[in-house]
């Protein structure tokens, strides 16, 4: 079901509301008007959309449509639903990923040499837009890993700026933009299409409480 957003020309010029209405159904809604501007629900609605702003809105309705990904599926297919999500979500100048198993110790009967190529395609996009990357994950990760996920990200962009922080004081997966606004990831990005998980955006205040905790990391 598209996600449905409808308003009044209460405080929106015809031209500037065509704008408007162009743009959402451009972005994937049902945007609809009404010229009834006594009909609460619709009044409402308006006012959402001209504090807030069209992208806002789209991403609040989003809310509503978290995705399961199941196992069995190809990681191609669950890689288009995460990074639908995560554009919404619009990191415009840092993306925090908060992952314990982001860069797992390869098994040995089970290599997996398109991994990172794997997480470019996922956030390789959103690298292009922001300036600084930070990443929390376990000390007992894999520095070859690693190392080859951060020459893929500065490869992306050169001037970007990645710091990872190293701890185990987080056990869910948790992916911040800008420090306000976040997705809850059910598996880190190694286990995708192995077992059924869930990615959710969060409410923004537990996206900030997220992120404080953040940053009272030594």
């Amino acid at each position: 079901m598209g996600r449905q957003v409808f308003f009044t020309n209460k405080k929106l010029g015809g031209e500037q509301l065509m704008h408007v209405l162009q743009y959402l159904q451009e972005h994937g809604a049902d945007a609809a008007y009404a010229n009834d501007e006594d009909v609460y629900f619709l009044e409402k609605a308006g006012r959402i959309l001209l504090e807030k702003g069209a992208t806002r809105v789209l991403r609040d309705a989003a809310v509503l449509e978290e995705a399961v990904l199941p196992d069995g599926i190809p990681r191609s297919d669950l890689a288009d639903t995460i990074r639908y999500m995560l554009t919404l979500m619009n990191p415009k100048q840092e993306l925090l990923i908060i992952d314990p198993y982001l860069f797992p110790t390869p098994n040995p009967n089970y290599p997996d040499p398109n991994y990172v190529a794997f997480l470019e395609s996922v956030i390789g996009d959103t690298l292009t837009k922001i300036d600084r990357l930070r990443i929390v994950t376990k000390t007992n990760r894999h520095a070859a890993t690693e190392a080859a996920f951060n020459g893929m990200a500065q490869g992306t962009k050169a001037a970007l700026n990645i710091a990872t922080k190293y701890t185990s004081a987080f056990h869910d997966r948790f992916w911040i933009a800008d420090g306000v606004r976040g997705l809850f990831v059910g598996t880190s990005l190694n286990g995708i299409g192995k077992r059924y998980s869930l990615i959710d955006y969060l409410r923004d205040e537990d996206a900030v409480d997220i992120y404080a905790r953040y940053n009272a990391l030594p």
